[in-house]
């Protein structure tokens, strides 16, 4: 008689490891796209906030251009000089043609 309780009894534990198996093979397959598609989500918004950080920076700095355009003058010249190509009055000007 022992041995056939002995069996029985490891029949009901296989069977309980079987389910729990089971559960575990199902909560995985449930859960494993959702784990998938929140990492992808944590890496995109890493990479938001880097964007938003290099944005800031660039506000910080086109505030401080602002600042200095405003208050400048000798700034104002330089960047009219500069990017807009123009010229005060009495300079001379001296084209130069890089194509002969």
């Amino acid at each position: 008689m022992p041995v056939r309780f002995l069996n029985l009894s490891l029949l009901k534990v296989l069977r309980f490891f079987f389910i729990v198996l089971l559960i575990g093979i199902f909560g995985i397959c449930l859960f494993l796209p959702d784990y998938s598609r929140i990492k992808q989500l944590k890496a995109e918004k890493e990479g938001l906030l880097v964007e938003q950080r290099r944005l800031e920076e660039e506000v910080v700095r086109l505030k401080e251009e602002n600042k200095r355009l405003e208050t400048d003058p000798s700034y104002v010249e330089k960047i009219a000089r500069e990017k807009l190509g123009m010229v005060k009055e009495g300079d001379v000007l001296i084209e130069i043609n890089q194509y002969p």
